[in-house]
């Protein structure tokens, strides 16, 4: 049985928006929303044995993170890990749990649906890829990015990635090294998820006050046409 972890990366101290993990929209923060939207796709895939696999959710933050830990002790498991090698956070989060692949899912991505998660999972597992991802070439929104990595392919990138950037990106080398002829196609398969429509333009990701001032009044739109579609009888 394959052991799929799902991590998600997250941190108190970001340099936009300070905080903003913990940052309420009606009324759940950001990063137990997120939470509970990979228990849930974790859930779903677990119940469905013919995909051989097994799923579990592990919050991904830098050592001594206390604010985060407090928050979120009680809602699921924390592994602690380099703050700005979040390459080798996956990477030992990966080996301490024995998984054999790893999803890569930030903290900031509020409005990621369960089903993208489980979509690009049953895909890793079903075709035995190295890479899932819907980054590199982007139909769905920013802020519903979802990577699937073999642990594999993590300990090449640990091994092959050097800058700053792609170590705190975890998978920014991937491209560049495509593009430069030094990824290894041989070794690793790479399988990217698109839609048949591109909302490639619209941002639901969280990096700034403003995104977070605008997410908030679009989650009250949202509540309000709710409310409307109990009262007309128009949810089943």
């Amino acid at each position: 049985m394959k052991k799929v972890l799902i991590g998600i990366q997250c941190r108190t101290n970001s340099e936009r928006l300070p905080g903003k993990a913990l940052m309420e929209i009606g009324g759940v923060s950001m990063i137990e929303k997120v939470v509970k939207t990979c228990i849930s796709s974790a859930k779903y895939l677990n119940s469905l044995t013919k995909y051989d696999a097994h799923s579990r959710v592990v919050l991904l933050i830098p050592h001594d993170d206390n604010k985060l830990i407090d928050h979120m002790k009680s809602k699921v498991e924390i592994f602690e890990g380099d703050e700005d090698d979040v390459l080798k956070r996956y990477l030992d989060a990966a080996k301490t749990y024995r998984a054999d692949y790893v999803v890569r899912v930030t903290g900031d991505c509020f409005y990621i649906p369960s089903h993208t998660i489980s979509r690009h999972i049953k895909r890793v597992v079903r075709r035995h890829c190295d890479y899932v991802n819907n980054i590199l070439q982007r139909c769905q929104p920013e802020g519903w990015d979802c990577e699937v990595l073999s642990t594999a392919l993590l300990d090449w990138l640990h091994e092959n990635a050097r800058s700053k950037e792609d170590r705190e990106h975890v998978t920014s080398y991937i491209p560049k090294a495509i593009e430069s002829g030094c990824f290894p196609k041989n070794r690793f398969l790479i399988s990217t998820a698109t839609d048949h429509y591109d909302f490639s333009d619209i941002k639901t990701s969280i990096d700034t006050q403003e995104d977070y001032d605008r997410a908030c009044r679009e989650f009250e739109v949202r509540k309000l046409k709710y409310e409307k579609s109990l009262k007309l009888g128009t949810v089943f």
